[in-house]
């Protein structure tokens, strides 16, 4: 019996706890239902806000409509002189056109020209380059041959004091047989 009343109390503690939690979320979901509600007020409180504003900006745009349709047919006015002053121009500008392409023309050819004269000058310059790497080339060879003139000299010079005969001597040895 005392196992049953044991049983029976831990029962009621079990459900005084839950009666408790279940209580605890009833209120919170009150009061999120209460803050949902204060904040669905003020979104409504600022929509009619909102739409009076826009009420009061159509009215606006009604009348600025109705000035911009006075200023509307003003402009289409306008705008018919200045077609025909448009006409005029069109006939100006072509004819500005045609010379302006003849100018156009001119430049064309002048630019071809142009392109054959630095052709013209790519060419030379490639060739001044050639016959300066020749001419290069020679004075290399003139100064080589020019050396190589010096040690002959020297050793004429050599063979001539060696067996005592002059530069300007032709010395022709013969056999003697």
């Amino acid at each position: 019996m005392q196992k049953n009343i044991n049983l029976s109390f831990i029962l009621l503690s079990v459900l005084a706890a839950m009666l408790l939690v279940s209580l605890a979320l009833l209120y919170n979901q009150k009061e999120a239902e209460q803050k949902m509600r204060a904040n669905t007020e003020r979104r409504l409180e600022e929509a009619l806000v909102a739409k009076k504003a826009l009420e009061a900006k159509l009215r606006e745009a009604e009348s600025e409509n109705a000035s911009i349709r006075n200023s509307l047919k003003a402009g289409e006015e306008k705008f018919a002189a200045l077609s025909r002053s448009l006409e005029e121009e069109k006939a100006s500008v072509a004819k500005t056109a045609s010379g302006a392409q003849e100018k156009e023309a001119q430049i064309a050819l002048l630019k071809a020209r142009l392109a054959e004269s630095d052709k013209e000058r790519e060419r030379l310059l490639r060739d001044l380059e050639r016959l300066n790497n020749e001419h290069l080339q020679l004075k290399f060879y003139f100064e080589n041959m020019m050396k190589t003139k010096e040690e002959m000299d020297k050793k004429a010079k050599e063979i001539a004091e060696k067996q005592g005969v002059s530069l300007g001597t032709i010395v022709v040895q013969q056999d003697s047989r």
